[in-house]
């Protein structure tokens, strides 16, 4: 049964998400906007109301503020008010002129940026221990970095020399310099040099249609912005390098920083070469001593073994072990990782016996890399064989794994978690984000290809490779119901740690098991539902998988209701209709009512896409009748809603009513965030077609808090164009054009344009917008809005409508 528009007010009146009066206890408030460490003008505000017994309505009617304004401010939705603004509040509040000046001083406080880029350092890679020895090569290299001629730079040195840490470092020290602060895209997972512009356009958060100019596409984001790309580990995929030159070569305040065993050898690059620490003076004793290779040594060695201690006896064998292993950074960390069994005096004659033999093998490797393979060897053979077998089972996995998962590879007679305890004291590999609540893990390259060789050596490799596919398969299926959830932001950050992985099953899956290939496809669907990742990767992978096998079974079924969506978004109907249909006959064979009740719905969608409402109708009936069958409320979600912008698009928007309340309700009995926040937004399209176009922005506002928190850039996308509509009639035109750019910017970056619904409306808001505004003027806010994150431009939507 469908529930009022009233109903549908209390229902989010009771959620805390309209206003609320004090009197009746505390409101559950929106703090997103909130100052860390102090209160906020917000904070304040709400305190010094109450302290004067005034309601907001009250408030509201003394200042000549709007109840609207007044709300967000209290709760942090709006947290730079305008210094009339809050002179207006401390007029109706009477405040003294001290207290009046403390305000004004919270507003300046909410003003002043963060510092620049510091939202964006969280993606670096961080390490449990400080960078020893390399101040003056991160200086030097700021220097470099900062130049005005500089837009390409490589850190060049051999593996282990410590580039990638040197990049960190000096991108920590300089994303001050850079407004929109520092990306981090690791190239380990990248598989070849023209997969190399997708991955930075994914570490971008850039979405492009397949037909779109990738090069181009990526350097005006650039061109746009003052950005710091860090790209790691570039050598295997060097063939890259035109194209990184390509897409910074035009830019004025982004760079580039990268990490390469080799020179890229383009004309725009400024190269960095690392090299190896300064070895010591055979004469310098422990007291005395002052020498990074020294240091790093005992440091680490400290850390595996808390007795040790530097000393004139040991000193002349760590010198020795030092030279050794060439000053290299990594070498040495491994060496001095060992001190938790072995003295550095034990440790020099194993050194040499190994380096010796190992370089008469290796004799074509250069010589530093010679050097760091014996390190990485050496350090192998001192493991237990249950400690190699694990490590070497590890090195199937590339970016970084669970422990969960680690326990299902691992074909271990042991406790994977002690023996993986093991190996981090060993330094072979090492935990990231030690901070987070979900531990994982990886190796080092360097350390990844040894032990990979290692798993081919022991015969191990295929039936590793197997069971890390069953493992990727079995993973993405088990979070295919939270996929589905109320809240499933969590299991897609998820599938974003896991995305290397992901594809790494499906190249094997392809030529030894195409059904675990499709099962994986069939599951990550869910995550692509919510438009998350990339839709052009995803077509294609899912692609692959299905040429791989025409076997019909039930992991095609679901691979193919996947490419079905994903091609809906794209707006490709044709490839869309014969997936979806392809899926529906497997399902009916197979007797499986879920997949044919969301066949039915995704051939609605289809042919409302197609502007055919009747269709779209005739398949959510029935949807809606197996989903009833089924007793599934998320189905029936679904169901509601296309019966409604089926109404959308033949005209009817007070038949769409009733459908998209019921839809509400539905979502809201499950709890399910997406859904409400479509069904919210989809009602504000309602009431803006019927002229109501505040209760529209109320509503479209109230979507867009849902959708930030989820991440759903073509859904805000969407309904900011809806409300760059409405602020377009209520004559706001500067924000309406900045919200455009935004919009289409979107778009580009999904490679999915707008809802039918959407489209006529949107299309004749900015004629009105051109007409209005000087053409230098609107090019400029069109500009400004397209370099909006998803957070910046929900925020200046909520603004929409306030007249403070």
């Amino acid at each position: 049964m469908a529930v009022s528009l009233a109903g549908y007010l209390n229902f989010v009146r009771s959620a805390a998400l309209l206003e609320s009066t004090p009197q009746d206890g505390p409101v559950e408030e929106y703090d997103e906007g909130t100052m860390a460490n102090q209160p906020s003008f917000g904070d304040e505000l709400r305190q010094k109301r109450r302290d004067s017994g005034l309601t907001q309505d009250q408030l509201s009617e003394l200042s000549g503020v709007s109840i609207r304004t007044i709300t967000d401010l209290e709760r942090g939705i709006v947290n730079r008010p305008r210094r009339d603004t809050v002179n207006l509040l401390a007029e109706g509040l009477e405040l003294t002129s001290d207290e009046r000046e403390h305000w004004q001083e919270l507003r300046r406080l909410s003003l002043s940026e963060r510092p620049h880029g510091s939202e964006n350092t969280s993606a670096l890679p961080e390490w449990p221990n400080r960078l020893i020895g390399r101040e003056d090569a991160v200086n030097e290299l700021t220097q470099v970095l900062l130049a005005p001629e500089s837009r390409l730079i490589s850190i060049t040195g051999a593996g282990g020399i410590g580039k990638t840490r040197i990049a960190v470092a000096t991108a920590k020290r300089v994303v001050g310099d850079f407004e929109d602060g520092v990306r981090f895209v690791d190239l380990v997972p990248v598989q070849s040099a023209a997969s190399v512009l997708p991955a930075i356009a994914t570490g971008l958060q850039l979405r492009y249609s397949a037909e779109a100019d990738l090069p181009g596409v990526i350097s005006e984001y650039l061109q746009r912005r003052s950005l710091l790309l860090v790209l790691d580990n570039l050598e295997h995929v060097i063939g890259a390098a035109p194209d990184i030159a390509t897409i910074i070569s035009s830019t004025q305040r982004s760079k580039i920083l990268v990490t390469s065993r080799a020179r890229l050898q383009v004309l725009v690059e400024h190269e960095f070469s690392l090299a190896a620490f300064r070895l010591p003076d055979e004469a310098a004793n422990a007291v005395s001593v002052q020498n990074p290779a020294i240091e790093l040594f005992a440091e680490r060695a400290r850390h595996a073994n808390p007795s040790f201690e530097l000393t004139d006896e040991n000193l002349p064998a760590i010198i020795e072990i030092c030279r050794k292993l060439d000053g290299l950074p990594l070498a040495i960390e491994l060496a001095a990782a060992r001190t938790r069994v072995l003295s550095p005096e034990e440790m020099l004659p194993q050194i040499q016996e190994r380096i010796d033999l190992l370089r008469s093998s290796f004799r074509d490797v250069p010589h530093r890399h010679r050097t760091l393979l014996d390190a990485v060897s050496w350090s192998y053979n001192l493991l237990a064989p249950e400690e190699q077998r694990v490590l070497r089972q590890l090195a199937v996995f590339v970016g970084s794994w669970t422990l969960d998962a680690a326990e299902h590879v691992c074909d271990a007679r042991v406790e994977v978690i002690d023996t993986l305890s093991a190996l981090i004291d060993s330094s072979l590999v090492e935990r990231v984000n030690p901070s987070a609540s979900r531990s994982r893990f990886r190796m080092l390259e360097t350390i990844r290809q040894f032990s990979l060789e290692e798993l081919h050596r022991s015969g191990e490799y295929p039936k590793s490779r197997a069971a890390h596919a069953r493992y990727v398969r079995d993973l993405t299926e088990r979070l295919v119901p939270d996929l589905l959830g109320p809240d499933p932001v969590e299991e897609m950050e998820q599938i974003d740690q896991d995305m290397p992985n992901i594809r790494l099953a499906l190249d094997w899956a392809q030529q030894h098991d195409p059904q675990t290939g499709q099962a994986i496809c069939g599951a990550v669907s869910w995550y692509w539902l919510r438009v998350r990742g990339d839709l052009t990767e995803a077509r294609q992978l899912i692609d692959r998988a299905l040429q791989s096998s025409p076997e019909l079974s039930d992991a095609r079924m679901r691979a193919l209701a996947g490419l079905s969506w994903i091609a809906h978004m794209q707006q490709d109907i044709d490839t869309a209709r014969a997936a979806g249909n392809e899926s529906l006959d497997i399902a009916r064979e197979s007797g499986d009512s879920w997949y044919c009740a969301w066949n039915l719905h995704m051939l609605g969608r289809i042919a409302y896409f197609d502007q055919e409402p009747d269709q779209a109708t005739k398949y959510a009936e029935e949807s809606l009748h197996l989903a009833i069958q089924l007793g599934d409320s998320w189905l029936k979600g679904w169901c509601f809603q296309l019966l409604g912008i089926a109404r959308f698009i033949a005209g009817e928007s007070a038949l769409a009513r009733p459908y998209l309340e019921t839809s509400y309700e539905t979502w809201a009995s499950i709890d399910d965030e997406f859904g409400m926040a479509a069904l919210s937004a989809l009602l504000g399209v309602v009431n803006r077609m019927e002229g109501n176009d505040r209760k529209a922005l109320e509503l479209l506002q109230t979507s867009l808090h849902r959708y930030r928190h989820l991440g759903a850039l073509w859904f805000a996308s969407n309904f900011i164009a809806e409300i760059v509509t409405i602020t377009t009639r209520l004559g706001e035109f500067d924000l309406a054009v900045r919200l455009s750019g935004f919009v289409e910017e979107g778009w580009s970056q999904t490679g999915a344009g707008p809802a039918p619904f959407t489209r006529e409306s949107y299309a004749e808001a900015l004629e009105i917008l051109r007409d209005e505004l000087e053409p230098g003027t609107f090019a400029a806010l069109r500009e400004q809005g397209r370099s909006m994150t998803l957070e910046e431009a929900v925020s200046a939507a909520l603004q929409s409508g306030s007249i403070a």
